[in-house]
């Protein structure tokens, strides 16, 4: 957690007098104790979190699994205007797209 942890490490940066006044009164606005703290929340309340990077994860992969699945109707669809063979061309290699994910899937499955 951030503020149980000992803090043992410097991190320091040049300034303007312009940019120290600006900071020293964002510091007393926010009730900060110090210049450092204040400095030290505003700077890791920009990073990340796990949960954000996962969330942003899951919904990249619904992307793309959407897009493959547009994919895949568009190619039948162009099938369907082509005819009847084109149309079982399309259907063979769906198919064999279907059948390639699965056995990526069950690869990443098996070793996970």
């Amino acid at each position: 957690m951030i503020g149980t942890s000992r803090r043992t490490k410097i991190v320091s940066f040049r300034i303007s007098e312009e940019e120290l006044q600006e900071l020293m009164s964002r510091c007393v606005g926010q009730g900060a104790r110090s210049l450092s703290e204040f400095a030290r929340h505003a700077t890791l309340a920009h990073r990340p979190s796990r949960q954000t990077e996962e969330s942003s994860q899951t919904a990249l992969d619904q992307i793309w699994r959407s897009l493959g699945s547009l994919d895949l109707e568009v190619q039948r669809l162009a099938g369907l205007i082509a005819g009847p063979q084109a149309a079982e061309t399309a259907s063979a290699r769906r198919s064999l797209e279907e059948f390639g994910d699965g056995r990526a899937t069950r690869e990443a499955t098996s070793a996970a």
